[in-house]
């Protein structure tokens, strides 16, 4: 059995990552190769170019699992995939109550611990072009979140996850507007002003924000979660319940299960994808069911 690290060269613990290898005395360490990235998107690349390995861990936080992700997503053949969480946010190691440690990874592929797990697509067809996720999309204010993370990246960089999310979330308050959109979603649509259309595969995203309660990794559907005309003030005062995984009670708060969402709207809204920004509306996203298979306890 051959195994393959992609690694995230610029985790902020990059040495522990590489103390833990050279002392590890599991005999896969020996068939092992190490990638490191070089550039954004880097592990994407990687990721193609080790498919003809049994096993590929991402060293790394949600950007480098959702690069690892789309680039096995383009090969016929896929590898098992596991993840070491190295990042700011982690939210679906979290989910999965994965650690960082090889040691506890090295257990999970004694004992054969792999769960099939679903992918989500998104298609954007003005640009014809199709990115995979594994754990949330969002069109709306949480893709105005990630845009203003991305833009000041080396800022909030110094910050753990849950304050620099909460600094931008507070920065984002005084630019949002809702737009109007239009959501198909498997037989259903609904149309009207948004503060969020949340396409989960997982439950939490931004750094711990349980915003799926529901949602499960191989159910072949996603949570899909519809915010309204809801203030952003309102949203504020929902934070800490949906930290809990308490669902929103508001009128404007919609929940349902669907397998593909159709979104389109009267202005190009940003669309982010496992904390990374995708792209802009229109877009199709659909549930690939059991598309890889995962090392993990908790599914």
């Amino acid at each position: 059995m051959r195994l393959a690290f992609i690694i995230n060269s610029r985790i902020q613990r990059l040495q522990d990552f590489e103390i833990q290898f050279r002392t590890c005395d599991h005999g896969l360490i020996r068939n092992s190769t190490r990638f490191y990235t070089q550039y954004p998107k880097h592990a994407i690349e990687l990721s193609e170019q080790a498919g003809e390995y049994d096993i590929i861990v991402a060293v790394g936080g949600d950007g480098t699992l959702n690069e690892v992700v789309n680039g096995l997503m383009n090969l016929e053949t896929r590898p098992s995939v596991g993840l070491l969480p190295y990042g700011s946010a982690n939210d679906f190691g979290r989910e999965r109550k994965l650690t960082n440690k090889l040691n506890a990874f090295f257990k999970m592929v004694d004992s054969d611990c792999t769960s099939p797990v679903d992918v989500g697509q998104i298609k954007f067809p003005e640009e014809s072009r199709i990115i995979h996720f594994i754990n949330i999309a969002d069109i709306g204010f949480g893709a105005d979140v990630v845009y203003r993370l991305s833009k000041n990246n080396r800022w909030y960089s110094r910050l753990n996850s849950k304050i620099k999310f909460s600094i931008a979330i507070i920065r984002t308050f005084f630019s949002y507007s809702h737009q109007y959109v239009t959501v198909k979603a498997d037989d259903n649509s609904w149309e009207g002003k948004i503060l969020s259309v949340i396409v989960a595969n997982s439950r939490s995203f931004g750094g711990g924000l349980i915003i799926a309660p529901e949602a499960k990794i191989s159910s072949g559907k996603f949570q899909l979660i519809i915010l309204g005309d809801i203030s952003l003030i309102d949203y504020f005062i929902y934070l800490k319940r949906i930290r809990r995984g308490d669902k929103i009670r508001h009128s404007e708060a919609f929940y349902s299960e669907s397998s593909v969402v159709k979104i389109t709207g009267r202005s190009n809204l940003k669309v982010e994808a496992d904390g990374e920004l995708a792209g802009q509306l229109p877009a199709e996203i659909r549930c690939i069911p059991k598309a890889l298979n995962f090392y993990c306890y908790n599914q």
